[in-house]
């Protein structure tokens, strides 16, 4: 197979693609082995200057050495060392047996010794007999110089015997001075050991549990560390960096007491902790009345909160989400945080990320994702059924209706829809749409089924319409069915058409009144199938009548000889003042010639009629009428005079005509 070498994060791996943080170089195979550099003890004595920690495999010894205090230190299987332990007892035993035995033969050759040399010395005596007596023991004397060199033979033998047993002797206690030595150099480092059954004879000032080097001490249980004692003393019990005395990472800590009135562990303000009974302290609630993690069975009496004029504080990752003052306003609080749930379901959710809130259901799989994080805009309102709110600044609420836009307000009904480009809107109702495929702003519709439509619609509004359309800009339509393409109009009525810019279009059937005052008695009637406006002129609605004198006085027509009358074109009707208008103020249809009228100046009927009406540059319809009046009936006095005169005229002249005929 081949060899694959990777590093990440400063750290090598071979056989891996994912080498660990913690190790500068980590090996992993299935089937091979890491083979350490091979020395024999001349070797590895041979290596100058070895730095501490330095590992090699002594081929001599078969055994991996380390360099560590300026010596090279064994690092072997300790049970291959106990054996040799009881192997070297069992030796030491035998040879202990050995020497018992050998012991008890020097003893016993000792004795025989003596006894020897005690039997020499009678035999010494007897040769001075014998002496004496040569001649007749002379075969004795022979015999027992034989004998005599037999003994000293055994003599030598035991002599021999005993050199040799002298330098066994000798062996065996350089032996056991070098297992001696072994057994106190084991003895020293593998046996001082801390036994699982505990330990006796224990000094507190040289044995302890724990490290002789600036390295933490770890205890695990079931491979996993538990407990941290770092080099500077710090105590970690979950993590492995504690930065105090006593760190502790955990979800909670339990103190227990054994006390049968659970007793409660607090601290003053300078955090010196005391045991204190909960039924003396009433500022301290018994652990029975605490709110569980799991819930508590609570009833209508238990409350989360405080008892004292201080806010109710909401944490999550060690922040404030959440703040009840203590006046009992609200603030909720973040700049993080996206949708908490998905899917079809109902809730209430605040999001603070995107300074929205949202409240309602979502109930069937095509809307499931209409409150997900990406379709949620900034700083919306959104209630209802299955509303989607994907723009920004708006408020959505009621029954499947939806805002693409910017600052709309959709509200009411079924099915509202503002497009993406709708902004600073309005839509209540049932079944009503805004939709523009340029930036739309302004708009409002209340009614049913009404569609605000086209380029740049700008301040349309629609009210109490039904299936009312509007693909204009700055229009205002009211009532059913009516079709309006251009901007800037007014309609009103029933299935109407205004194609007219800058137009005023409306039907009321059934008659239009428009009163000037509260009280309704002033204004003007345009009543049913008619075509002028009946003004309100009821005597009861009127004061400082003056009725004029028209049988005698006829000045009224003297004022009528002072008045121009002319023919004259509005300016605003011209050919000439329309071509200049700009673009959005130009007339859908626009006038071919100048229009004509017949008729006063306004400053000379009010010059002439002693200031009638309200203002020299307007005439009313009710003062000219009312001076044409006047002044037919003045022409009617006059003429009636006339007559008069004229027939006393012909009176005399018929009488003048039989006289001369007389």
């Amino acid at each position: 197979g081949s060899t694959s070498l990777f590093c990440q994060n400063n750290s090598v791996g071979i056989g891996t693609l994912t080498p660990d943080n913690s190790a500068i170089l980590e090996l992993e195979s299935v089937s091979q082995g890491f083979l350490m550099t091979r020395l024999n003890t001349s070797q590895i004595n041979s290596i100058t200057a070895p730095s501490e920690g330095v590992i090699v495999y002594n081929l001599d010894d078969k055994c991996y050495w380390f360099h560590n205090n300026n010596n090279w230190n064994r690092l072997c299987n300790t049970d291959s060392i106990v054996s040799l332990i009881n192997s070297y007892g069992d030796t030491l035993g035998y040879i202990y047996d050995s020497l018992a035995v050998h012991n008890i033969n020097i003893s016993n050759n000792t004795t025989n010794i003596q006894n020897l040399t005690t039997i020499i010395n009678n035999h010494s005596d007897s040769l001075d007999w014998i002496y004496d007596s040569l001649g007749v023991h002379s075969t004795n004397i022979y015999n027992n110089t034989t004998n005599i060199q037999n003994l000293s033979d055994s003599l030598g033998w035991v002599y021999d015997s005993l050199k040799v047993h002298n330098t066994n002797i000798f062996n065996l206690f350089d032996s056991i001075s070098i297992i001696n030595n072994h057994l106190g150099t084991i003895d020293s480092t593998l046996l001082e050991k801390w036994d699982l059954n505990g330990n006796s004879l224990t000094n507190s000032a040289t044995n302890f549990l724990g490290t002789t080097d600036n390295v933490d001490l770890v205890f695990r249980t079931n491979g996993t560390e538990k407990v941290r004692v770092r080099a500077n003393g710090n105590v970690g019990i979950g993590t492995t960096l504690p930065t105090e005395k006593l760190d502790i990472n955990s979800n909670a800590i339990r103190i227990r007491t054994g006390a049968t009135n659970n007793y409660v562990l607090s601290t003053n303000a300078t955090g010196v902790g005391t045991w204190q009974d909960p039924a003396i302290n009433p500022l301290i609630t018994p652990l029975g009345n605490d709110w569980k993690l799991a819930g508590n069975a609570a009833t209508v009496a238990d409350f989360i909160g405080t008892t004292t004029n201080v806010d109710f504080v909401i944490k999550t990752n060690g922040a404030e989400r959440g703040r009840i003052k203590a006046d009992g306003s609200v603030l909720y609080s973040g700049a993080s945080g996206i949708t908490p749930t998905t899917g079809i379901g109902t809730r209430m959710m605040w999001i603070p990320s995107k300074a929205t809130f949202h409240a309602g259901i979502l109930t069937h799989p095509s809307t499931a994702a209409y409150w997900d994080n990406v379709n949620i805009g900034t700083g919306n309102a959104t209630f209802g059924l299955n509303t989607l709110n994907s723009g920004s600044y708006s408020l959505v609420s009621g029954f499947t209706n939806t805002n693409r836009g910017v600052g709309n307000f959709v509200t009411g009904g079924i099915s509202h829809y503002a497009n993406n480009n709708a902004s600073m809107s309005f839509m209540a109702g049932e079944d009503n749409t805004i939709n523009s495929t340029l930036t739309s702003k302004g708009n409002g519709i209340i009614g049913f089924r009404n569609r605000i439509i086209g380029n740049s619609l700008t301040i349309n509004h629609i009210f109490g319409a039904f299936n009312t359309i509007t693909s204009g800009g700055y229009n205002m339509v009211i009532g059913y069915s009516n079709q309006v393409a251009a901007p800037h109009t007014f309609t009103s009525g029933r299935n109407l058409t205004n194609n007219t810019s800058n137009s005023f279009l409306s039907v009321y059937a059934g008659g239009y009144t428009l009163h000037s005052n509260h009280a309704l008695t002033t204004g003007v009637v345009l009543n049913p199938g008619s075509g002028a406006w009946a003004t309100l002129s009821d005597v009861n609605t009127k004061t400082n009548i003056q009725y004029f004198d028209t049988e005698n006085d006829y000045s009224v027509l003297d004022k009528f000889e002072n008045i121009k009358v002319g023919k004259w074109s509005y300016i605003a009707q011209t050919v000439n003042y329309q071509n200049k208008l700009p673009q959005e103020e130009k007339l859908s249809n626009p006038y071919c010639a100048d229009i004509y009228h017949i008729g006063p100046m306004s400053q000379d009927f009010y010059k002439v009629f002693g200031g009638l009406g309200t203002s020299e540059k307007r005439i009313t319809t009710v003062d000219i009428s009312g001076v044409n009046m006047l002044g037919i009936k003045a022409l009617i006095e006059k003429n009636k005079s006339l007559e008069a005169q004229v027939q006393e005229m012909a009176k005399q002249l018929e009488e003048l005509k039989q006289l001369i005929n007389k």
